[in-house]
């Protein structure tokens, strides 16, 4: 999947793409494997980052129709795991 995030209207002058995939651990855990993060301004390319191995464990925590609340972190131990409301 990608993340993507324009500001502007149209096109955008500012665009950042963040590019992943996943495997399902269970019902409500997964791998995800980040692939690269593309960032320009006015169409043109500013920042490009690819990386090989860089894998973060995700967790389900609360799931509705209008809400999501994921851990994530490298390990998803307390010291290590991040909080994301979306």
């Amino acid at each position: 999947y990608s993340n993507l995030l324009v500001v502007g209207d149209g096109p955008g002058w500012l665009r950042a793409a963040l590019v992943a995939d996943w495997e399902v651990t269970d019902p409500i855990r997964w791998k995800v494997f980040f692939r690269k993060l593309e960032i320009a301004v006015l169409g043109l390319p500013l920042f490009r980052k690819e990386w090989e191995e860089n894998t973060r464990a995700w967790k389900m925590t609360y799931l509705d129709s209008d809400t999501r609340v994921v851990r994530a972190g490298r390990t998803l131990d307390s010291e290590d795991a991040v909080v994301f409301y979306m």
